[in-house]
């Protein structure tokens, strides 16, 4: 037998009897068993501006105002923001980027666009956070996929590509991170895909009991 006809076998093995429909249910179950509702994930937050009301205001980089905030600060960040934009007089001036910034950078905040076009549909909510554990061990530039404990590098391709069936999802090459946090691999192995759920269940629980995806938007007070 040669060597890729075997690498097939172990990783139609590994998918055989998985559907994105069973993967999803299997990954609701284990975030929900671990106390998150992955049904709302992404919090809007409403900061009344009335010269911003109701326009689509991006950050210096051009992206829209979302960022990853630690749970326990969303309320004080929130608060600090308003009060920012209470004492401008020059709108145009707009606001320094350390009171909405906080990871920083743009791989987790795609996540969130992503988050937010999967809205409360908890199969592509699922899409996104596992192609987002998937692509920085897999497909950015300084990608560090842990071969010898994980399944093969073909079987979670094939897992990457079932998932995006459902939600596609892209970043760009240079994006290191997707999450504000990974869990780390180290000596974890993973050889069925029950197992593999899970890691991305506990990895995607954990962020979402620490951040909150946050959608900074004005209106009029």
């Amino acid at each position: 037998m040669t060597r890729l006809l075997e690498r097939e076998q172990v990783t139609e093995k590994f998918l055989r009897g998985w559907t994105p429909k069973s993967i999803f249910e299997e990954w609701r179950r284990e975030v929900t068993a671990l106390g998150i509702n992955p049904q709302h994930v992404v919090q809007d937050l409403w900061i009344g501006f009335a010269p911003w009301s109701g326009e689509e205001v991006q950050s210096s980089d051009g992206m829209p105002l979302v960022e990853w905030w630690p749970k326990a600060e969303v309320q004080t960040r929130r608060q600090a923001l308003q009060d920012y934009m209470n004492g401008i007089k020059d709108p145009s001036r707009g606001f320094p980027a350390y009171l909405v910034s906080y990871v920083g950078t743009k791989g987790p905040r795609h996540t969130i666009e992503h988050l937010i076009e999967a809205g409360d549909d908890v199969e592509k909510v699922a899409a996104v956070l596992i192609a987002a554990s998937l692509f920085p061990r897999m497909k950015a530039s300084r990608r560090t996929y842990p071969r010898e404990e994980w399944p093969l590098w073909e079987a979670s391709s094939k897992l990457g590509d079932l998932v995006t069936q459902t939600m596609p999802c892209h970043w760009g090459h240079t994006c290191t991170s997707t999450l504000p946090e990974h869990e780390r691999e180290d000596g974890i192995v993973i050889k069925e895909m029950s197992a593999f759920i899970r890691f991305f269940a506990v990895e995607h629980a954990k962020v979402l009991h620490q951040w909150t995806p946050v959608v900074i938007g004005f209106n009029d007070p």
